[in-house]
């Protein structure tokens, strides 16, 4: 039995793995699928709006910051009193 199914399964190790990787790949899609849908819609709204809008960075400073439209280039500056960090970009740069 174990030379037929050395012969038969030459990578079957990797083909499990690969097997057992997409098996717990889609499980943890379902759960998390399951856990998006239990949220309320206004909450599920807010994310989606967030996460195509907005992305997280970490400035030099390691600050930690949700910004939006900004591009590489773009200076973050933390103004103090202001409620949200200032994207600041230097003329004609887009």
């Amino acid at each position: 039995m174990g030379e037929e199914y050395m012969q038969g399964n030459s990578c079957s190790s990797r083909g499990k793995t690969a097997e057992l990787q997409d098996l717990n790949e889609s499980l943890l899609k379902e759960d998390l699928m399951r856990q998006w849908n239990q949220r309320p819609e206004p909450m599920r709204c807010m994310w989606t709006r967030n996460y195509n809008c907005w992305a997280f960075d970490i400035a030099q400073s390691e600050l930690d910051t949700m910004i939006q439209n900004a591009m590489a280039v773009d200076f973050i500056a933390s103004a103090e009193g202001a409620k949200i960090p200032l994207v600041l970009r230097q003329k004609g740069e887009f």
